[in-house]
């Protein structure tokens, strides 16, 4: 029975890190692309 629960809690906390990790890269990946899309606009301002 205990290590049932055990289980339990270790897959709660996997699934955790999991959607944690997901949301950090999503995250991560928006920001890269807003700045990419900045840096181009900035290029863009300074070529003309």
């Amino acid at each position: 029975a205990s290590e049932s629960i055990g289980d339990k809690v270790l897959v709660k906390f996997y699934h955790i890190l999991l959607t944690y990790f997901a949301c950090l890269i999503i995250i991560s990946c928006l920001v890269l692309l807003i700045v990419s899309t900045y840096i181009q606009k900035f290029k863009m301002f300074r070529l003309l």
